[in-house]
């Protein structure tokens, strides 16, 4: 029985090979790994966004509809104060003021008391609630006659200026308030 073993010159050639189409792979793989880690990025960022604008939707849906409960004016279009009814721990009706702007890119939840004569907060929280945001503009709608807030239009932007809002209207329950 004869055995033919390799010589040094084809282990080399196999090993250069094994080599070559090892790091073809690792080089692969490792762009497999970027793109997925981008786009679990991506995803969480889609998540916190809607979680945020969830948030925002909620607050304007419980805004009070009086006029009088609102404060634009003095900030302008970059920032809303408005007053909101919600149950305290013992479950009795109380006001909170809420506001929303954008701080250093990240969209801010601005909780506390504010006098809208003053026009200056008492007491407040802040919370971010998002990042890489841009812009975020309101615009009330009013009843001329009966002085009440009908609807409330928002425009929250990202960092490269896209809209990331779809639904951006909300109704106000008036009366209900």
């Amino acid at each position: 029985m004869k055995s033919r073993a390799f010589t040094l010159i084809e282990l080399l050639v196999y090993l250069t090979l094994f080599s070559f189409f090892t790091l073809l792979s690792f080089g692969f793989l490792n762009e497999i790994n970027i793109k997925v880690f981008l786009s679990i990025k991506k995803n969480e960022k889609i998540v916190r966004t809607n979680i945020a604008l969830d948030l925002l939707r909620r607050d304007l849906m419980c805004a009070s509809s009086n006029i009088h409960d609102w404060d634009q004016s003095y900030w302008g279009q970059q920032e809303l104060i408005f007053r909101k009814k919600v149950l305290n721990k013992n479950g009795e009706k109380e006001s909170r003021c809420i506001s929303w702007k954008i701080i250093k890119g990240n969209l801010t939840r601005i909780d506390g008391e504010y006098d809208f004569v003053t026009r200056k907060w008492v007491k407040r929280n802040f919370s971010k609630v998002g990042g890489d945001f841009e812009k975020l503009t309101f615009n009330l709608h009013c009843d001329k006659q009966s002085r009440l807030v009908d609807r409330v239009d928002f425009e929250l932007l990202d960092g490269e200026l896209i809209p990331v809002a779809q639904q951006n209207t909300i109704r106000l329950r008036n009366g209900l308030v």
